[in-house]
């Protein structure tokens, strides 16, 4: 999945203070790709696609991913990081009109994105609350091939300590 498979979303802007002044303050998700959709490598192919996101307030929420706090794993402070390593990045939304839509929107994608690449985009956590139920679903759906190389990377975030034993789903194998 790549942007270019996105379909219903506003045209790609700056992720910067004006690019999304004229995103849309209700509910709805939003992308964040890589500018002029340089592609990097997944596990299974590549993608443009750095982050998918939902948000009852679209607008307020990507304001928020602007200011980096002191949290070095705060989504804002990794996507700085991001714009100064990596080049600059562009964002797109699509209004859902509740919060409800915007939830299942946001698992659509994160879905396809899974199951194109066996993983989630580099800044959507791997396992946490209902994303967690997709990923489980999928894995069990993947080649033995493809669960080998989720595990590896499970275990590589274990050792490295950006998870822990039980937080990465040790219940997946």
């Amino acid at each position: 999945m790549t942007s270019q498979d996105l379909q219903g979303f506003s045209a790609w802007v700056p992720f910067s203070r004006p690019g999304i002044d004229g995103a849309h303050n209700s509910a709805g998700v939003y992308v964040i790709k890589t500018c002029a959709g340089k592609l990097f490598g997944r596990l299974k192919g590549n993608s443009d696609i750095v982050y998918i996101g939902r948000a009852s307030q679209v607008r307020r929420r990507l304001k928020q991913h602007l200011n980096p706090r002191y949290d070095e794993r705060d989504i804002a402070s990794i996507l700085k990081r991001i714009q100064s390593n990596f080049g600059p990045l562009d964002i797109s939304w699509k209004e859902s009109g509740d919060t409800a839509k915007a939830k299942l929107e946001e698992t659509t994608l994160l879905e396809k994105y899974l199951s194109d690449h066996i993983e989630l985009p580099p800044l959507n956590r791997q396992e946490t609350g209902w994303r967690s139920r997709v990923v489980l679903r999928l894995f069990n759906e993947a080649s033995p091939e493809e669960q080998k190389q989720v595990q590896w990377l499970k275990d590589q975030a274990v050792k490295r300590g950006v998870v822990s034993g039980t937080t990465a789903g040790s219940n997946m194998m």
